[in-house]
């Protein structure tokens, strides 16, 4: 696209995300993320942040998935339902404990 002179919309450049990861090119699904960086095409950054989570989980990679999660939340956003349920999901392939996950905020802690 570039190469042509045109600049993705942010509704291709998640399209293109998730292609990559769903074609087991999670890395460079990252390498295009680090690579637009702060750019309006991260304007939805945690929808952005949960397709390449999924595609880390999907793939394997969970330990990068976790990443990804501790990324989006120290930036200051708050994990949504679908964010959660792609990490649950991510764990249970993986075998792995879902109560690894930092759920804080999700239960009140008074109830």
């Amino acid at each position: 696209m570039h190469a042509q002179g045109r600049i993705p919309d942010r509704c291709a450049y998640r399209i293109v995300l998730d292609g990559l990861c769903n074609n087991h090119l999670v890395e460079d699904a990252l390498s295009l993320f680090r690579l637009v960086g702060n750019s309006k095409l991260n304007s939805d950054i945690a929808v952005i942040y949960t397709i390449l989570i999924d595609g880390a989980g999907k793939n394997g990679k969970v330990d990068v998935a976790r990443i990804l999660f501790q990324g989006l939340i120290d930036k200051g956003l708050q994990p949504d339902v679908r964010t959660y349920n792609v990490m649950i999901s991510g764990f249970c392939q993986e075998g792995l404990i879902v109560a690894r996950i930092p759920f804080q905020g999700l239960i009140d802690k008074d109830t």
